[in-house]
């Protein structure tokens, strides 16, 4: 049952893409709408919160000590940097820092 229902959606959304008119379950309508409602009663919340100065700065430190678990610096050394060229480690967060030596290309 599972499996038709993910293959009725993905057929339903190639054929939004393609331009075609979908009408969807009126279960997938019901969920939608609750889901909507939910995010709406959450934003109203936070909003709230938001507006609160005191809630507002625990809220800001509590999302600063949870962050803080994810976020060290790590040092690591590199025999040869020129490999590391387009490796795209700063689009993961990752810094080469410039160094100077006396080695050269020749």
């Amino acid at each position: 049952q599972q499996r038709s229902a993910d293959g009725a959606a993905a057929s339903a959304d190639g054929a939004a893409a393609a331009g075609a008119e979908v009408v969807e379950a009126p279960e997938r309508k019901a969920e939608y709408a609750d889901t909507a409602s939910q995010f709406a009663e959450h934003r109203k919340e936070f909003e709230e919160t938001m507006r609160d100065k005191e809630k507002s700065k625990a809220f800001r430190q509590a999302v600063k000590e949870y962050q803080e678990q994810f976020n060290h610096k790590v040092e690591i050394e590199v025999q040869n940097g020129r490999k590391l060229a387009d490796a795209g480690l700063e689009t993961s967060g990752f810094v080469l820092l410039q160094h100077t030596s006396a080695v050269h290309d020749r």
